[in-house]
């Protein structure tokens, strides 16, 4: 992951979420259409949804799978794992006990 991410992660890692879909690192204009398209259109979302498919006693691996796996379905791009790796950073942060 290059600089720029790196800046954009601080910064979203130390900021309340606002809502808005390219708070989320790695998210652009064409994926928030790809999100529009399932109703998706608020931040809260994107991390509501990583927190609803935590099941107990499931393995992180697999959560994060599952969470890409919701991302492919939503035809949303995230071959280099940004979105993933920043909305499951950002849960640390809110919900230290996911692992």
């Amino acid at each position: 992951m290059d600089e720029n991410y790196n800046t954009l992660l601080t910064t979203f890692l130390t900021s309340s979420l606002t809502g808005d879909l390219k708070e989320i690192p790695g998210i652009d204009d064409q994926k928030v259409q790809a999100f529009a398209e399932y109703g998706v259109t608020t931040s809260y979302q994107v991390f509501g949804t990583f927190l609803c498919l935590k099941r107990k006693n499931m393995k992180i691996d697999t959560h994060l799978d599952a969470f890409k796996d919701i991302l492919r379905e939503m035809n949303v791009d995230d071959d280099k794992g940004i979105i993933v790796n920043s909305i499951y950073l950002k849960s640390q942060i809110f919900v230290p006990s996911i692992k």
